[in-house]
């Protein structure tokens, strides 16, 4: 997919005309030229490697979270008060 949207901006073509062709949205086309303009290609897990922040599950540590019961026709849910 990269090399074929290279090569079509090579030749002139617009972004509009290139994303008609290849089915792919505009966003996805300048986040190509983007990774061509730059030295290397780097997925996006290469790019945040290591910069992934823990996510806490709770914000009230050490204590039972308040939560009733709810059924609805798409089964039961639980929600806090």
């Amino acid at each position: 997919m990269r090399v074929a949207v290279s090569q079509m901006i090579n030749s002139g073509k617009s972004y509009k005309e290139i994303g008609n062709e290849l089915w792919i949205s505009p966003q996805t086309i300048s986040g190509i030229v983007k990774s061509i303009n730059r030295d290397k290609y780097q997925s996006y897990r290469e790019e945040s490697n290591g910069k992934q922040v823990k996510s806490q599950v709770s914000s009230v540590p050490n204590r039972q979270i308040k939560r009733r019961r709810v059924r609805t026709k798409f089964g039961t849910t639980y929600v806090s008060y």
